[in-house]
């Protein structure tokens, strides 16, 4: 169970050697003041980790609506992940996003309009190519920019009280708000930050479960006969 915000300043503090607070927001003292505004540079700070975080992951559907070609992005948006753009109805990938370049060029040069639909990320908005002309369901994954939750589990952008807790691990939050406090404080912080680099460059690579790359032929949901679907043993005509 993820450490509460409370749980987090305290241990952060008394590993540094300091009074744990009893509460930290809407405290007074400007020590724990500091801590939850450190607290809070972490989690945003971690939020933007390359890669993101599984707990971060939410996927939007879409439902074209004809002749509409601009929609909203999620509440929660921070950015989409890479290549999971696919259209449910027709099982057509969706291209994007599209640069600028990219975009005009289509927009106003002669450019076949092709099997695929595309999209770019345009003034806060999602934004496709052609115009949708029919009511199809999009499903694109995004990384959420709600780092924290409440203790109903609602999402959140940084602690509103003591109860909330990280959707990311807890222990680099401890870490985080020691180094940095040394940082702010003018101390000698290097061993703390070693620390913290190290914990995250140990729970990111776990938490994201990427695929295996193979120096041979690479396989995935492309190749639909490979040597995984073959019968073990028993080849005919041999």
């Amino acid at each position: 169970m993820a450490k509460t915000l409370v749980a987090i300043v305290q241990t952060a503090a008394l590993e540094l050697g300091l009074n744990a607070p009893v509460s930290v927001v809407g405290n007074g003292d400007a020590q724990t003041q500091q801590m939850l505004a450190l607290a809070n540079r972490t989690g945003v700070e971690l939020s933007q980790t390359e890669g993101g975080w599984q707990a971060l992951r939410g996927e939007q559907l879409i439902t074209w609506v004809v002749g509409q070609d601009t929609y909203t992005l999620p509440i929660d948006y921070l950015y989409y992940v890479q290549d999971t753009q696919w259209n449910r109805s027709s099982h057509y990938r969706i291209d994007g996003p599209m640069s600028a370049l990219d975009w005009e060029t289509i927009k106003s040069g002669l450019y076949p309009s092709g099997v695929y639909s595309r999209y770019r990320i345009f003034g806060n908005k999602i934004v496709f190519d052609p115009i949708p002309s029919d009511t199809s369901t999009i499903a694109i994954e995004y990384i959420s920019n709600s780092w924290c939750q409440s203790a109903a589990a609602i999402g959140q952008i940084s602690f509103l009280a003591d109860t909330d807790t990280p959707r990311i691990p807890d222990d680099l939050f401890v870490l985080g708000v020691k180094w940095r406090f040394l940082a702010a404080k003018g101390f000698d912080y290097s061993e703390e930050r070693a620390a913290y680099d190290m914990a995250l460059n140990r729970f990111h690579p776990r938490d994201t479960v990427t695929e295996n790359i193979s120096l041979g032929m690479r396989g995935g949901i492309n190749t639909f006969l490979n040597m995984g679907l073959l019968p073990a043993g028993n080849w005919p005509g041999r």
